[in-house]
């Protein structure tokens, strides 16, 4: 029995030893398993996730992304006259790569002393682009317009500049800035809200008249190279991933002899009768063409072209006279008589008069309320029909005529259809940025503005121009316009075509006619008649001389205006109508802002019309 004992004891001890050996044959697996697992897994992550920094950092690859920017295209006026272009310079770049936070003060001091400027003002341009830069812009333009000198002194000293390039650039540039500001406006660095995938930090984008208007053509398309580096074998390579594609170029309506000459001559008249400003336009009237539009003061818009000095910027803005104010299309003034071709108009279409219509004229006329309204000068005029009256100007004569309005029709309602017609009131649409609207007058307006009943006195004021009347020099002359032309309310615009660089027409100005007037050919006739009468024995006499086949109406405005203060009052010198060169039929309006009667600005057009017929010879305006 204890043998057998001994037995089992013996078949047990091998069955446990046997038991244990396996166990550590499965744990050596095991282990040799998980090492497999990790060499797998760090091969796999050493060739597939880090294998392209890895790849990198072997051959000692670098790349780097710049833009390259397209030239701007060039403005021509109607003649093929270069008004704006892009002359060649240098400019400074930073590269953001280079430059740390600790020590670009220091690094910027050293390009300030270079190119004598202020070390806060090129820090400021620099962080303003390096937070708000695109990724592909590797390097940051901190200074534009390096002349020559400059350029040399930079590269004597680029031991010093650590971190910056200076390449070839251009500069936009303005042929005779203060006779085209206006027009031309100018161009600048694009504000955060105008970025896009096509406008960049470093792009220059139209700020304001046809630079702005037509910023899409002459601004091009940015190109991008793509620049690598390989250390180890010292290749450098450079590829163009997208061509740049330079700017179109613009060929305006504007007659840059016509520019000139009018704003010459009343620059002159503006000294002579001490008035405050000026503008100017005038207008082909059977295509809507302007051929000149002048606004004085005017202003150098090179000054912006690579960022306007802050101090010489208030100056402007603080200027009395504004001069970065479009006139010709933004200066809203009460329009003086020369609104009275629009009483003619609602007069003769409802019938409360005719061609032979005769209206008393006694000097003056007592209204309701005791209030006296008179002719200029209270000078008596007599018996009138429509044509003498619009010749020499006659207030009574409308002022009859806005009372008959009243009596059988609307009134200054019926007024006001005409003047919606002719199209005061709203803008012309010309292709140009900052066109204001004017005022109509009407009972409405004035409760809203002085909470006042409207009496006949505002229905003879609105009639001859005054009250709450305001206009623009653009709308009087598509009024003039229209008059001249059979009824046609053009629209205005200054661009002639776009052309691209391989000189194919990209885009073409025609003809717009917005409305046709509600005012029959007959009558229109009748007021060119009256207009036509001016200009040989009224207000416009001196010009009888003149074969122009002239029409006109003048109109003088009594007002006042605070202007920083400052209290100025007169009356506005208005002067309106067309006249005919070589069989184009050209129309102009041109106000002098306190500057008196508007007999004193008719002679600015008889020294104009004498010098565009004879070819603007010597000493033209001399007459």
């Amino acid at each position: 029995m204890l043998s057998k004992y001994k037995e089992k004891l013996k078949i047990s001890s091998r069955i446990n030893f046997s038991q244990k050996e396996d166990y550590s044959f499965h744990l050596v697996y095991i282990c040799i398993f998980l090492i497999f697992v990790f060499l797998i897994i760090g091969l796999f992550q050493m060739q597939f996730l880090q294998g392209r920094q890895n790849l990198l950092a072997a051959t000692r690859t670098s790349q780097n992304i710049s833009l390259v920017l397209p030239q701007r295209g060039v403005i021509y006026d109607a003649n093929g006259n270069i008004l704006a272009y892009n002359a060649p310079t240098y400019s400074v770049y930073a590269d953001k790569t280079q430059i740390d936070v600790e020590n670009e003060r220091e690094i910027f001091s050293k390009l300030a002393d270079l190119i004598d400027s202020d070390v806060e003002v090129l820090l400021d341009v620099y962080r303003t682009e390096l937070y708000s830069i695109a990724k592909e812009e590797g390097l940051i333009r901190v200074k534009s317009g390096i002349n020559s000198d400059t350029y040399f002194r930079l590269i004597e000293n680029s031991d010093e500049l650590i971190g910056f390039t200076i390449q070839n650039d251009t500069q936009r540039r303005y042929s005779d800035p203060e006779y085209f500001s206006h027009i031309l406006g100018y161009i600048g660095k694009p504000a955060e809200n105008e970025l896009s995938d096509e406008i960049f930090t470093v792009s220059k984008v139209g700020k304001l008249g046809v630079e702005k208007v037509y910023d899409d053509y002459l601004r091009g398309k940015v190109g991008k190279k793509i620049e690598q580096k390989q250390y180890l074998e010292d290749i450098e390579s450079t590829f163009i991933s997208e061509n740049k594609i330079d700017g179109d170029n613009l060929h305006l309506t504007i007659d840059s002899r016509w520019q000139k000459k009018l704003s010459d001559i009343m620059e002159e008249s503006l000294e002579q009768v001490e008035g405050f400003a000026s503008a100017g336009v005038i207008m082909d009237s059977n295509s809507g063409e302007i051929k000149a539009m002048v606004g004085i003061p005017g202003y150098d818009n090179n000054l912006f072209s690579d960022g306007i000095k802050n101090e010489q910027y208030q100056k402007f803005l603080e200027d009395d006279k504004t001069p970065l104010l479009n006139r010709p299309i933004a200066l809203q003034l009460p329009s003086g008589s020369i609104f009275k071709v629009i009483g003619a108009s609602a007069g003769l279409e409802t019938g409360v008069i005719n061609r032979n219509s005769i209206i008393r004229s006694e000097g003056c006329l007592e209204l309701s309320a005791g209030i006296v309204f008179c002719e200029a000068d209270k000078k008596v005029l007599g018996n009138l029909n429509v044509v003498q009256a619009l010749s020499q100007s006659s207030n009574l004569f409308f002022c009859k005529v806005a009372m008959s309005l009243n009596r059988d029709a609307d009134g200054i309602y019926t007024t006001l259809k005409y003047a919606e017609d002719y199209g005061l009131g709203s803008k012309t649409g010309i292709d140009l940025y900052g066109e204001q609207v004017g005022s109509l007058p009407s009972p409405e307006l004035k409760k809203k503005l002085f909470n006042e009943n409207w009496y006949l006195g505002d229905d003879c004021n609105s009639m001859i121009g005054q009250g709450l009347l305001t206009v623009t020099p653009i709308q009087m002359v598509v009024v003039a316009s229209a008059i001249n032309n059979g009824g046609e309310v053009l629209k205005p615009h200054v661009l002639d075509k776009v052309v691209s660089q391989e000189n194919e027409i990209v885009l073409e100005s025609q003809k717009e006619v917005i409305r046709k007037v509600s005012v029959s050919e007959t009558n229109l006739d009748i007021i060119k008649e009256g207009m036509k009468s001016a200009a040989k024995e009224g207000s416009g006499s001196i010009l009888r001389d003149l074969n122009a086949d002239i029409i006109i109406k003048t109109g003088s405005a009594d007002a006042s205006e605070v202007i920083n203060g400052k209290v100025y009052s007169g009356a506005h010198s208005w002067i309106m109508g067309c006249f005919n060169h070589q069989g184009s039929d050209n129309c102009f309006v041109v106000i002098q802002q306190w500057a008196g009667r508007g007999y004193q600005t008719v002679p600015i057009i008889k020294k104009f019309v004498n010098c565009v017929q004879t070819d603007f010879s010597p000493n033209c305006e001399k007459i």
